[in-house]
């Protein structure tokens, strides 16, 4: 009948969708499985990258030919970023890196500042994928001096050079000279409007409402205690914190702020081990953060303490040994560091990784891009 006849048909077409259907999830899983062997095909490991400027999953390395690279898979994946220009003309045959990050700034993922060895200037705007050479260098000084380059946002930075302040309202295209007879050795500024900034001292932690013209110290130790100040993390434009670490390389004061830096508390306090000091105090949001306490004596493992309620209580993680440098923690899981394992003919670096918090490790290869 003709009703027998159209359901047969209807079932004839729908064993056919089917199949097609099929044919075509096929096609795509081979397609993806395709895509997934040439990303594999194009990795390759990379073991000799010296990450120098990070923000929270973004780091930023060079190799030993001083090239640029760039990761935002904390340390698991690179890309080679370096600019055009970022090199000398020795001949007509060599072109050498300049083999040194003079100078860095990053205020986020995507924006980044960078000054070579001549004074040239490059940002990128897009996370490295471009760059932009500055018309006008940095201020010449002698190999010597240091530079300083901080950058707020897009538009508003500073650069130390020597003893003289720099400062640029576009991006660094141009700077203009605003304050001179700046000590050397100082950290790097921290600007938490375009007018308020800090900078610490070898002599305490200094302060600007001007933009870097004037500075004025707003903390001090006993001249006993004298030490170097390392420059606030702020995590607002209210609350921040500060390390202060004395004469023989060791912290040994925690300052809190909840007023935009008017005044210092000393309410971080981490636990104390006996013998041992705190090699790096460092908070990723305004409550969690970690400190890391260096071994005395012949002993090689790390103690690693977390804080979840801003440096009031904390808890341990499992001891790393041979801890090169610290930990770098996103969250209260994630977590990388490097381990260092020595042997007498060689020195291997190893990078391992946590997921929950420091409690385990297992470590991995970092993948170069192609």
């Amino acid at each position: 009948s003709l009703y027998y006849s159209m359901k047969e048909k209807r079932s004839q077409m729908m064993r056919s969708s089917k199949f097609i259907y099929a044919v075509m999830i096929t096609l795509l899983l081979a397609m993806l499985l395709t895509l997934m062997g040439c990303e594999q095909a194009k990795t390759s490991p990379k073991l000799d990258l010296q990450p120098f400027a990070y923000d929270l999953k973004t780091i930023w390395a060079t190799d030993p030919a001083g090239e640029l690279y760039l990761s935002t898979d904390l340390a698991h994946h690179y890309v080679n970023v370096t600019p055009q220009g970022w090199g000398k003309q020795i001949d007509s045959q060599v072109t050498i890196s300049n083999n040194l990050v003079k100078a860095f700034s990053t205020p986020n993922a995507k924006q980044a500042w960078m000054a070579d060895g001549e004074g040239k200037v490059f940002r990128t705007y897009n996370g490295g994928k471009s760059w932009k050479i500055m018309k006008n260098k940095l201020p010449q000084q002698t190999d010597e001096s240091m530079t300083i380059l901080t950058f707020r946002d897009a538009l508003h930075g500073w650069a130390q050079t020597g003893t003289d302040l720099y400062k640029s309202n576009d991006g660094g295209e141009s700077w203009t000279l605003i304050s001179q007879g700046f000590p050397q050795g100082g950290d790097s500024f921290r600007f938490i409007t375009n007018q308020k900034g800090f900078q610490g001292r070898q002599d305490g932690l200094y302060s600007t409402e001007n933009s870097g013209k004037d500075w004025v110290k707003v903390l001090s130790l006993p001249e006993k205690e004298i030490g170097f100040y390392l420059s606030p993390q702020f995590f607002s434009e209210k609350i921040g914190m500060l390390s202060v670490i004395n004469n023989l390389g060791q912290q040994q004061k925690f300052f809190r702020t909840t007023d935009g830096g008017a005044s210092w508390k000393t309410e971080i306090k981490p636990p104390l081990i006996e013998a041992d000091v705190v090699s790096h105090l460092y908070f990723y949001n305004e409550k969690n953060g970690y400190a890391v306490y260096m071994p005395s004596g012949e002993r090689v493992v790390n103690t690693i303490f977390h804080t979840k309620d801003g440096g009031l209580t904390w808890s341990e993680t499992k001891p790393l040994e041979e801890l090169m440098g610290t930990p770098l923690f996103v969250n209260a899981k994630e977590g990388i560091a490097f381990t260092i394992s020595k042997n007498p003919e060689t020195v291997n670096y190893t990078l391992v990784e946590t997921s929950d918090g420091g409690l385990n490790w297992k470590s991995f290869i970092p993948l170069l891009k192609e």
